[in-house]
């Protein structure tokens, strides 16, 4: 989950501007499908939230007990620029294009950064741009991949919700763990080499919506208004893994810098004394917490995970991190705030 939103979010991780937004919903016990819009009980009540990006974590932990109670887990595979996905106009530019490609299956001459496998025959499908495009006309290419590769025809509106790695999808018995099976961050393309693959196939569609456009996530009913019978939002603590941080944050656009700090190497001209000379480590190892917060506010983890950084690998440091870490961590979260 951690992997794909950073994939997503790479390039707007400091636009406070900007609103992730994902939903649930209680899934019909009988298996026709999430009733994502139905009101029979509090418990079949779609629910929503939204976040600044650098808030991703929270999202994270609600969506984990959403799933965790049973309930169907989705996000928009794009930000907005209000806590809505009423409207088209409230996409922020779009840095990916998707397909709930069901199971067609990926194509050769155009292989998609990332697949998330949905259930045990089908995928949803995410292509990585160079550029951000406008919400509207990226809809519209969206729309014409949908069709070149045979995807489902519904799924390209920006108001489509998909679903993400981690949760389970109830639909059909038993339930499915959703999984990530390619990812592949740095295979971007230009808006000029999809234009291409798509003019190549006959069957890609008109700009004309479509019966069902602008519907739910796996159903033709027309989404409610976000003001409608309300969203609830419930957070529990759960732990990333640790590597998983780690892994994100040396991939993240300040990568470089955690890299740096989290070896021990090349950072000492980034922090200096208050008398102009390099290496002050006090100032490094609250840069090295700063970023690990983006992740998690569990201060135990933040804690650990300097502790496991070469600026903490002599005794020395090790128990001066050890003295400070409270403190540092206190700092950081509450310039967070």
């Amino acid at each position: 989950m951690l992997l794909l939103l950073s994939a997503l979010l790479r390039g707007i991780e400091g636009r406070d501007d900007f609103y992730i937004g994902m939903w649930s919903a209680q899934g019909d016990p009988d298996g026709r499908g999430p009733g994502l819009w139905g009101w029979a009980d509090d418990d079949d009540t779609p629910a929503q939230a939204y976040a600044r990006p650098r808030k991703v974590v929270d999202l994270i932990r609600w969506v984990r007990n959403e799933d965790a109670n049973g309930r169907e887990a989705y996000h928009t595979p794009h930000y907005l620029t209000a806590p809505s996905r009423e409207k088209a106009s409230a996409g922020a530019p779009v840095r990916a294009l998707w397909a709930d490609a069901d199971e067609a299956p990926a194509p050769k001459a155009l292989p998609p950064s990332v697949v998330v496998q949905t259930s045990p025959s089908c995928t949803q499908q995410y292509w990585l741009l160079h550029e951000a495009m406008p919400p509207l006309e990226a809809q519209a290419l969206n729309k014409c991949l949908t069709y070149a590769i045979g995807a489902d025809r519904s799924g390209w509106p920006l108001c489509k919700l998909l679903r993400l790695p981690g949760t389970h999808n109830r639909k059909r018995g038993e339930p499915f763990e959703v999984k990530m099976v390619v990812y592949e961050p740095d295979r971007r393309y230009r808006v000029e080499e999809i234009e291409r693959f798509v003019s190549a196939h006959e069957d890609h569609g008109s700009h004309q919506p479509a019966e069902g456009d602008g519907g739910s996530a796996e159903t033709g009913q027309q989404a409610p208004s976000d003001s409608s019978q309300g969203g609830r939002q419930i957070t529990i603590d759960f732990e990333i893994p640790d590597d998983a941080i780690i892994a994100i944050a040396r991939t993240a656009k300040n990568g470089a810098k955690f890299n740096a700090l989290f070896e021990d190497a090349g950072w000492e001209e980034m922090y200096l004394h208050g008398d102009g000379s390099r290496g002050d480590w006090s100032r490094a190892v609250m840069g090295l917490a700063a970023i690990i917060a983006f992740y998690t506010w569990d201060t135990d983890q933040i804690e650990r995970i300097v502790a496991l950084s070469r600026l903490c690998s002599d005794d020395q440091h090790a128990a001066r991190w050890q003295r400070d870490a409270a403190r540092v961590i206190a700092k950081v979260q509450e310039r967070g705030r």
